[in-house]
């Protein structure tokens, strides 16, 4: 008899356990709001929270690859505890850009330690490889290692722009006048704008090659204010060892299409309109 009475007691209390946690259930969905593009959660068909999908604002998009990557860094004595530090970098994303990046080229002994670093800034266009080169960093310490970091980018997406090209003519390379105390070999040539816009700045970088085609050295220069149908002529020069032995010259140029600074007319109209939606080419070389 008693377990007759603690069963139906149990039964009982059972069954009133689950109205209660039903009546609970159902006064919180009913007093839940509605799903909407206006509630900070990520719900409905929305690509992400509160946009894309039945929303309609859409999803600010992201680059695929939020890193530019550090390829290759080296070093070149050039004088007396004087380097030349090249590196070179790669942009993965082809529909974004980064309008500028901070990037720190150290020069390290066998341990890692850093001996002395500069810093400075680019850019790089989508899916661009390029070059970064900084001249002259002096250490009193015989560096075993060059390294590049690469931090801040400012990323644009970017969607349409007409394609254009800057001209290297002219190429020279050899040795220098005898009088001149401090250098032993100059690169030269004229960049040719026939773009159809007008460059605040144009950035040049020259590297010297042995037979092995292995890179011995490198400069860098820039061409200010680079008007459409002019040419401007820039020349590179180094301290060179003798026996560094330089049989090919490569010289590429490069300029920033995503900054509106740099243009000093684009489509027309004066630097400092919105081209935010502009679709830049591959690398300028």
């Amino acid at each position: 008899m008693a377990l007759y009475r603690f069963t139906k007691q149990l039964v009982i209390g059972s069954m009133f356990l689950m109205v209660v946690i039903g009546v609970a259930l159902w006064i919180w969905f009913a007093t839940q709001p509605k799903p909407s593009c206006f509630d900070g959660m990520h719900n409905q068909d929305e690509q992400a929270v509160d946009c894309g999908g039945i929303c309609t604002l859409a999803c600010k998009k992201e680059p695929l690859y939020p890193s530019l990557i550090a390829v290759t860094s080296t070093h070149f004595l050039v004088g007396t505890s004087a380097y030349d530090l090249l590196g070179q970098v790669e942009n993965e994303n082809t529909d974004f850009g980064a309008v500028s990046f901070g990037y720190r080229f150290s020069l390290l002994d066998a341990s890692g330690t850093v001996i002395v670093s500069r810093e400075g800034m680019s850019y790089a266009l989508p899916g661009e490889r390029k070059y970064l080169v900084e001249r002259r960093l002096q250490s009193a310490q015989i560096p075993h290692r060059a390294a590049l970091e690469l931090f801040d980018e400012s990323w644009m997406e970017v969607t349409e722009f007409p394609g254009i090209s800057l001209i290297i003519r002219d190429r020279s390379y050899g040795p220098v006048a005898s009088s001149d105390a401090e250098s032993t070999a100059r690169a030269a040539g004229v960049i040719v704008n026939r773009t159809g816009y007008d460059f605040q700045q144009v950035d040049i970088v020259v590297l010297l090659r042995n037979e092995a085609g292995n890179i011995v050295g490198a400069g860098s220069t820039d061409v200010r204010v680079l008007n459409d149908g002019t040419q401007r002529a820039f020349e590179i020069r180094w301290p060179l060892s003798q026996s560094v032995s330089v049989e090919r010259v490569d010289m590429e140029a490069y300029t920033n299409l995503l900054a509106n600074e740099n243009f000093l007319i684009r489509y027309g109209k004066k630097a400092g309109t919105d081209f935010s939606d502009a679709r830049v080419p591959a690398a300028l070389r």
